[in-house]
């Protein structure tokens, strides 16, 4: 064992401070001549080992949900001559309560790991050991699809924190995202919806919030990204009331109102799909209400000639 390593965990053990570590596999292990099935957590490339009774307080059918998970952990034993070290997850998590309600507050801007997404979009967290999540709602002011292929395991995030309550164990994190997960992603809701329980209280995330903030912030400054007479790459992302006119999204993730120049408006006949990228001039913007229009003139390539055949036969 890397002894770096183990000064670590030999001061960790004598001051009761929290560690983390990846879960890497359940294996058998003959600690003390006795034959027990551990939990194994890699801990700066040393394996740690930790009882079932240690890692939970109540009985699970399996802990493959946990599997390449970061947990937080409290080492409670080492034993120099067998070089194994033995830790408790459960006797870290009321620290890591306490750490955590001690500083986070409703409001509050944190730093986390993603560390599970379903295909529902409903996001799994980790905030400094305390597992969080983000409702597909709350993840932006778009819909975003398969965010789950967008969004890898260990990306850090930021996110608002907007609730912090006591956990209710009779209620599924979110009825509606919980219902018809498919069969592989079973198991990371029971571990994740047990950690929202186990730890006693439920912490909803908010990183739409952030978006927002930071669209308000842009066009508290609006002038020095635009100016009326830009020139400004566009996407429909749908139509707006009123006739010829469109949600156009800039690259800055505003949006503005958009309509067809005269030309476009009698090619296509109003009638542009949500998705096209085209070129438009700003011919308006607001700043007081946050509002903006511009003017399409020229789609995309490939958008042109997608339309272009679209319209040939009308």
């Amino acid at each position: 064992m890397n002894q770096h390593v183990l000064e670590i965990l030999r001061e960790s053990m004598v001051r009761r401070w929290v560690q983390h570590g990846k879960v890497e596999q359940i294996r058998t292990a003959t600690i003390r001549g006795k034959k027990e099935e551990l939990i194994v957590i890699n801990f700066q490339n040393t394996n740690l080992y930790c009882k079932k009774e240690d890692f939970l307080d109540r009985e699970v059918g399996t802990f493959n949900g946990f599997l390449h998970t970061r947990v937080p952990f409290i080492v409670t034993n080492i034993m120099e001559a067998e070089g194994v070290v033995l830790v408790s997850r459960r006797e870290a998590i009321p620290r890591i309560v306490d750490q955590f309600l001690e500083v986070t507050r409703q409001g509050d801007k944190v730093r986390g790991v993603v560390t599970g997404v379903l295909d529902s979009n409903l996001v799994f967290v980790d905030v400094s050991g305390f597992p969080c999540i983000i409702p597909a709602s709350e993840w932006d002011v778009r819909k975003i699809r398969n965010l789950r292929e967008q969004l890898p395991v260990g990306t850090e995030i930021e996110a608002i924190v907007q609730e912090i309550r006591k956990d209710d164990q009779s209620a599924p994190i979110e009825q509606s995202d919980a219902a018809d997960v498919q069969e592989e992603e079973q198991e990371l809701v029971k571990s994740k919806v047990s950690s929202s329980q186990e730890y006693g209280y439920r912490v909803i995330l908010s990183r739409r919030a952030l978006v927002v903030e930071g669209k308000g912030r842009f066009w508290d400054e609006i002038e020095n990204h635009h100016n009326i007479g830009d020139k400004v790459s566009v996407k429909i992302t749908g139509r707006a009331p009123g006739a010829n006119s469109y949600f156009c999204e800039l690259p800055s993730g505003i949006t503005f109102i958009g309509n067809l120049s005269k030309f476009l408006k009698q090619k296509f006949h109003d009638g542009l799909p949500a998705g096209v990228v085209a070129t438009a001039e700003i011919t308006q913007i607001e700043k007081s209400v946050k509002r903006g229009r511009v003017l399409i003139f020229r789609l995309e390539a490939n958008h042109a000639a997608m339309m272009n055949n679209a319209y040939r036969f009308i």
